[in-house]
């Protein structure tokens, strides 16, 4: 069976419908996986069926029916193909993932054939708008050898091919499907990004971490940013920064290793005065004044042991 590849497809809004319509009338199952070392972008298109993302490695960001979904590695996203969605990779990493679409019917007696039952409301997702979930460690080296296995067989062909596809797509689809009741992770969408977020900037409290830069990375608005955070933790995110950063700087200092100079860079300040003006405003006495009164605080035993 000719397979035709991405890159040589006309007009991808119309041609990518057109295109992958004809595959699943011809086959009820497409695979593609794709390797992406820098930035890629697929516009917003449809086409029919349900379509199965899952992330093997780097960041990107699906965009489906308007709303943006964060893709990490083990990341697997559900949806019905009829749903407008877009696709960018995040240039920093390098991004591959392996796209699975099945038609509708095909998909639901996949799973009806193999006894899945899944969360309720998940399905209903799927048809209506989007499922994401993480995978755990354990399930994901099965689940990336049933992916890699399929991709191979659709790609080589043979004898038999399309049976051995479909058994095998069955499988993959169960097992993800399963997975909802031990080993997944169900996630909505709004606090995974989120999540990633708070960890991006507890590991860079030392880089300029402004508001425009971080939102860029996450694929969010600076406004929706600091909405969310408003939201989730009462204070804007430059704030959450703020705090985090005079969190960190009480634990250097307390440490007592530190300079002062030291401590501000360490914690993302240019300037010394300006850490120091911060942080007296936070805590309501100066860096060094803190540190005299952590150390006069401990007791005899604490010190000496």
């Amino acid at each position: 069976m000719p397979r035709d590849t991405l890159s040589t497809r006309p007009g991808i809004r119309d041609g990518w419908n057109y295109y992958l319509a004809r595959q699943l009338q011809t086959f009820p199952i497409y695979v593609n996986t794709s390797h992406r070392s820098r930035s890629w972008s697929l516009p917003d298109h449809r086409q029919p069926g349900v379509e199965i993302n899952i992330t093997h490695a780097g960041r990107a960001h699906l965009f489906v029916n308007g709303h943006g979904y964060p893709q990490w590695d083990r990341h697997v996203a559900a949806f019905s193909g009829t749903c407008t969605h877009s696709f960018s990779t995040d240039p920093c990493s390098r991004y591959r993932r392996t796209v699975i679409c099945i038609d509708e019917t095909l998909f639901h007696a996949l799973l009806r054939a193999r006894g899945v039952t899944v969360r309720p409301g998940a399905l209903a997702a799927i048809h209506h708008d989007y499922y994401d979930f993480a995978l755990g460690a354990r399930q994901w080296s099965w689940i990336e050898w049933l992916t890699n296995d399929l991709v191979r067989t659709f790609e080589e062909g043979g004898p038999w091919w399309q049976q051995i596809v479909s058994a095998q797509t069955a499988e993959l689809v169960a097992t993800l499907f399963m997975g909802l009741e031990d080993d997944c992770v169900p996630r909505a969408p709004e606090k995974d990004w989120l999540d990633h977020c708070l960890r991006y900037v507890e590991q860079n409290l030392d880089q300029d971490l402004t508001l425009e830069k971080v939102a860029r990375r996450f694929y969010v608005s600076p406004e929706h940013l600091t909405r969310t955070f408003r939201k989730t933790y009462g204070l804007s995110f430059m704030r959450y920064v703020q705090r985090e950063r005079i969190r960190l700087a009480c634990k250097l200092l307390d440490e007592g290793e530190w300079s002062v100079a030291d401590v501000a860079g360490a914690v993302g300040f240019v300037s010394r005065s300006h850490f120091h003006r911060v942080f007296r405003h936070t805590m309501g006495i100066t860096p060094t004044d803190y540190r005299s009164r952590v150390k006069s605080t401990r007791s005899p035993e604490s010190t000496s042991h």
